[in-house]
């Protein structure tokens, strides 16, 4: 889930730097990834309706590993077949966005 994270600031650098825009799109056939009890630090990202943004942190609260996401993506999980879904996100520059 930070790797994910990281794509998405990764995505934003590169827009900022000139890049006209760019999509993270993100597949998951393991209903844990996407449902779960479990909706604290990270989780809430991929399994609430929190959206992805602000100061996200490394895995298992790794605080020197941190990455500052500047907008707000919500996770909209979409149904192909079976348990697999997957949800793109659409980085733009800010006023474009």
């Amino acid at each position: 889930m930070f790797k994910a994270c990281q794509a998405i600031f990764f995505l934003e650098q590169l827009v900022a730097a000139g890049c006209r825009e760019g999509y993270f799109i993100m597949v998951a056939d393991d209903p844990l990834f996407y449902r779960g009890d479990f909706l604290a630090g990270i989780y809430a990202f991929f399994r609430g309706d929190t959206p992805i943004s602000g100061q996200i942190f490394g895995p298992t609260g790794d605080t020197t590993r941190q990455i500052n996401i500047g907008q707000r993506y919500n996770v909209q999980w979409q149904d192909v077949t079976g348990s697999l879904r997957y949800f793109v996100i659409h980085i733009a520059r800010k006023n474009e966005a």
